[in-house]
């Protein structure tokens, strides 16, 4: 953990450095140093331990080397100064190192940090590692050691540093030793390395690898090669690999998980091959087989890890342990700790009756340590399944009420094949402000416990024609289903004979059960249809016969035949020996012939009657035939105006009244007397009615002598339609438009007299 950490660190900042082609320039750097004489010589010194200084006590060689006293994780830093002349070409740095005990300098210390060989183009960087010097390439020893890194894509100008980088180990305490460095360019170089190489994504058992071609790109393309050791691989030093020419991607494997690898990659331009360039160090991903437990009692088992967000601690908290033991857990307080997240490793690969399962309880941070407060915070459940560069959202959940310890557990059935990286983040709420412990336990991947699903479809059955049973396989949490039929539900409706039967499977543990369902065919009922009964005083209702039947009436009467004698709507429940039922239902109106014992009318000598049944009975309809012009009505009274005559006239009404038994017919007389008028004689000329035949107005003009009072227009029934007074003697306009077309008779009233005319309205 430590060392990756400090890899994350070192190489944080790192610059790609653009491949140049080689220039016309014969100049190339050439320069040693030993430190035979006083001081660092021109070299510079800074870091956080120590500094350089020239020492006399045992150098590598000669009488001087350069010394400094690093210790717990601080680091110093020995720069050269500007090496000019460059001519583009790949640079050799070699030097003698060694690491020795700071209380005891004749003994070589194990515990080193690293040691970056590093260069750039100013003084004050951007650097770029070219070497590494750490636990997998240090020679333990008491005298020195010598270390060899090769420099690529360096500038054909300008001038060039080289620094020694040396960090200690975190509890360590260590003096560090540098002597003879010689730093030498290469000449007439052809073959130029690649730039700006990347780690894309990082397996458990692979890692991405992209570069940026050379100016001149090389003609058999590029090697690789990687190692657990960061003793950096020479001209000689077979490839891992190869990408073919035109590349700049590959992924490098196989590898180990949870392993730091180094790694470099070259140009190889057939009969010479460019120097090796340095890849940033990675880890590999851990990876842990399924099934997989977490029960947070030792803090070795969090290796790889990671908290992204929050200071997580394993152990026990205020008011709060494990379940039991010791707990993952974070406090949350502050807009300083308002999100807190962890990731686990990489498990799997996973099965699809897998789940993922664990234990989480939110208590107050302070005594008594009750239940935070609502609305204080949340917490969300995520699963990645390519190592962490994306994950997908399991659950939501807002703190709980309670102090409980919480199982959840989530099925992993779309995830089976994939290994999987399980994280949890909590989200402290700024407006609630709570202060609490969010802690974890228990974390587990695997087949749940198999308690085998209960399943009973129940007793083979049968049922109705044009019925559907619903068949029941529990509801049981987590489960799938599989019926006979290829349905997945919990439940299956069945509408037709057969066997059917159903697998119910609960993470490995599957149950299933057998029915057999018949059908049986519907009692037949029919009643008839609704009926009147005329003078009758009993009607049978008759059920129907069938083996195994029993009837309920709506009277609750439970007899195949039911006699009824009152009038009434009746309906019966058949019902046979496998429960299957019909129903029916008949109106039936026991009724006896209308009577009617005349006609009253009112009005006589008036053209205008009314007219009553006179003690009718048991009469369902009534139809009044005036015996003018076809005119009737129904109902028990009516009305109807007859036309004003000039000699009397008689008309016969008759009226029949009915129901279902038959009906009765009955009539009366009536006599319409003239009305005395004094029938005035005009002409068409002297009276004219135009336009007629009319549609919309007509227009009456008067040019006798004679004063006119009204106009009253009715219909051929002697209806009256329209009266309109008149308030101009000489014409007078009448509005036809909304009579229907027929017959009118227009009496035009004068102060002397009366005339009529005969209109006729079309449309």
């Amino acid at each position: 953990m430590s060392q990756l950490n400090h890899l994350k660190k070192i190489f944080l900042s790192a610059a790609a450095i653009t491949g140049l082609s080689l220039g016309s320039a014969q100049a190339q750097i050439t320069y040693t140093q030993n430190w035979e004489t006083a001081g660092l010589n021109s070299w510079t010194t800074s870091g956080s331990a120590d500094p350089f200084t020239r020492s006399t006590i045992t150098p590598c060689t000669g009488s001087g080397a350069v010394m400094a006293n690093i210790y717990y994780g601080t680091n110093s830093i020995l720069q050269s100064p500007a090496l000019t002349g460059s001519n583009g070409g790949d640079i050799t740095v070699s030097f003698n190192y060694k690491l020795t005990e700071y209380s005891s300098n004749t003994t070589g210390a194990t515990d080193i940090g690293n040691i970056l060989v590093q260069w750039a183009t100013s003084p004050t960087g951007t650097w770029t590692t070219a070497g590494i010097i750490d636990a997998s390439s240090h020679t333990v020893s008491a005298s020195c050691a010598n270390k060899s890194f090769n420099i690529v894509n360096v500038p054909a100008t300008g001038s060039i540093y080289i620094r020694f980088n040396a960090i200690s180990a975190s509890i360590a305490d260590n003096y560090i030793y540098f002597d003879d460095v010689t730093i030498s360019q290469q000449s007439n170089q052809s073959c130029w390395a690649p730039s700006n190489p990347i780690i894309g994504l990082v397996t458990d058992n692979s890692a991405g690898l992209s570069w940026t071609a050379p100016v001149t790109a090389p003609s058999q393309g590029y090697e690789y090669y990687f190692s657990t050791s960061s003793t950096a691989p020479t001209a000689a030093t077979p490839a891992s690999g190869t990408a073919p020419a035109g590349t700049t991607t590959v992924a490098m494997s196989p590898l180990q998980g949870n392993t730091v690898y180094y790694a470099w990659i070259r140009s190889s331009c057939g009969s010479s091959k460019s120097g090796w360039n340095m890849i940033n160090p990675f880890i590999t991903e851990k990876l842990t087989p399924r099934p997989w437990t977490e029960d947070c009692s030792d803090i070795t088992t969090f290796d790889r890890w990671e908290a992204q967000a929050g200071d997580w601690y394993l152990g026990t908290a205020s008011g709060m342990t494990g379940n039991p033991g010791d707990m993952l857990f974070v406090n949350q307080y502050s807009t300083d700790s308002d999100t807190a997240s962890i990731s686990s490793h990489n498990i799997g690969p996973v099965l699809a009756t897998d789940s993922f399962r664990f234990d989480y309880k939110v208590a107050q941070y302070s005594t008594p340590y009750g239940p935070v407060l609502s609305g204080s915070g949340y917490m969300k459940v995520l699963i990645s399944t390519d190592f962490g560069q994306n994950y997908t959202q399991l659950d939501s959940l807002p703190h709980p009420s309670s102090t409980a310890w919480i199982t959840k557990s989530y099925p992993l059935t779309s995830y089976a094949g994939q290994k999987v990286k399980i994280k949890v983040a909590s989200y402290w709420n700024s407006t609630v402000a709570d202060d609490y412990n969010i802690g974890f336990d228990n974390f587990f991947i695997g087949a749940p416990p198999c308690t085998p699903p209960v399943v009973n479809l129940g007793a083979d059955t049968t049922i109705c024609n044009g019925t559907t049973l619903t068949l029941n396989a529990g509801n049981t949490t987590g489960a799938t289903y599989t019926w006979s039929t290829g349905a997945t539900t919990p439940t299956l409706a069945v509408n037709t004979a057969g066997t059917y039967y159903v697998t119910v499977t609960q993470g490995a543990c599957a149950t299933a059960d057998t029915i057999v369902v018949n059908t049986s065919a519907n009692p037949t009922v029919a009643l008839g249809a609704d009926t009147t009964l005329c003078d009758v005083s009993t009607f049978p209702l008759d059920a129907g016969a069938g083996t195994g039947y029993t009837y309920l009436w709506n009277n609750n009467v439970t007899a195949r035949i039911l006699d009824v004698t009152t009038s009434g709507t009746y309906s019966v429940t058949v019902t046979n020996a496998n429960g299957c039922t019909a129903s029916d239902e008949i109106t039936v109106v026991f009724s006896t012939m209308p009577t009617v014992n005349g006609i009253t009318a009112t009005g006589n000598p008036s053209p205008a009657f009314n007219f009553e049944a006179n003690g009718a009975n048991n009469a369902e309809d009534y139809h009044w035939d005036f015996g003018h012009n076809g005119a009737t009505a129904t109902g028990a009274t009516a009305s109807y105006t007859y036309p004003s005559l000039s000699t009397p006239a008689t008309y016969t009404v008759t009226l029949t009244i009915s129901n279902d038994c038959g009906e009765v017919e009955v009539s009366t007389v009536v006599t319409v007397n003239p009305v005395s008028i004094n029938d005035l004689a005009l002409d068409n000329n002297t009276l004219k009615l135009f336009p007629n035949p009319g549609s919309h107005a007509v227009k009456l003009i008067n040019e006798s002598n004679y004063k006119m009072k009204q106009i009253i227009v009715s219909n051929i029934l002697g209806q009256t339609v329209a009266t309109i007074p008149v308030r101009n003697n000489a014409q007078q306009t009448i509005d036809v438009s909304r009579l229907p077309a027929g017959l009118y008779n227009v009496r035009i009233e004068f102060e002397e007299g009366t005339v009529i005319r005969k209109l006729e309205v079309i449309k």
